[in-house]
């Protein structure tokens, strides 16, 4: 079982919120659709800090599917990026 953060490395990007998030929410739609139910949840630790977290995990099959979806997101983040202004002038 493989979660949003293990796709995201795998792409060089480390996780953040501004990615886990928007990353996270497409392949989950993405499951849900494919298997008309949410996908199980397991107990991981926090990207940050101590503790732990309950976050969505995929099975191994859905790997590249996942994977495809998170390049779609990342390449949308990028795009919006690119078109906001310098406000600052650097």
């Amino acid at each position: 079982m493989f979660d949003v953060r293990d796709v995201l490395r795998s792409l060089g990007v480390e996780p953040e919120k501004s990615t886990t998030w928007p990353v996270g929410w497409a392949i989950r739609d993405l499951y849900l659709e494919r298997f008309e139910k949410l996908p199980d949840k397991e107990l991981r630790a926090k990207t940050s800090g101590k503790g732990g977290h309950c976050m969505a995990v995929y099975p191994h099959g859905f790997w590249l599917d996942a994977k495809g979806v998170a390049r779609r997101v990342l390449a949308t983040i990028e795009t919006q990026a690119a078109s906001q202004p310098d406000l600052f002038g650097d």
